[in-house]
């Protein structure tokens, strides 16, 4: 007979296993790193100086000048795909690391981000997000808006919300949160 707490922990290491597979199945990108202890991204780690910038094509085709955030400490390579970095948070795969409230990627060749919201309320963790990238890019919630992205949560967070592009939230097409 197995004790309640390993039960429980069973529990998780499946949900965080179907996680895993089913964005592998799906072809998304999630970071995950051994050990991860405290998210990125939470302040801890130096940003680069604000004078180092370069240019990144927005989805209305215009350029702009933002932070060079490819040089932060908590911007990570994805050894697996390369041209494929994670801005501050990552899965661990210690099971007792706190899961992140969200992953952000980048695709360096497309200049595209995606936005994953991994806890509820998913409102609060896109507000998070969107602060963090603000801060990241040194961008304003205009600018956010025209960037080439995407914000988007798996079924196993929800599955109303799952499957659809939620946007950023002060952006005219933006999904509205519960």
């Amino acid at each position: 007979m197995l004790k309640r707490g390993t039960v429980a922990f069973l529990g998780v290491v499946v949900c965080v296993c179907s996680f895993l597979l089913m964005l592998h199945v799906r072809h998304e990108h999630v970071a995950v790193v051994a050990d991860a202890g405290v998210p990125k991204g939470s302040g801890a780690q130096a940003l680069a100086p604000a004078d180092h910038t370069f240019m990144l094509r927005m989805k209305d085709g215009s350029m702009l000048p933002v932070r060079d955030f490819l040089k932060d400490a908590d911007v990570t390579a994805d050894t697996r795909n390369p041209g494929i970095y994670y801005l501050g948070n990552a899965i661990s795969t210690n099971p007792r690391d706190a899961q992140p409230r969200y992953i952000v990627s980048y695709e360096h060749s497309i200049q595209f981000f995606k936005i994953v919201l991994l806890q509820n309320p998913l409102g609060d963790a896109r507000r998070d997000a969107e602060t963090y990238l603000e801060q990241k890019l040194g961008i304003d919630s205009t600018e956010l808006c025209n960037l080439s992205y995407m914000v988007t949560t798996p079924a196993l967070v929800s599955n109303v919300f799952s499957n659809l592009d939620l946007k950023f939230s002060s952006c005219q097409d933006s999904v509205t949160l519960r």
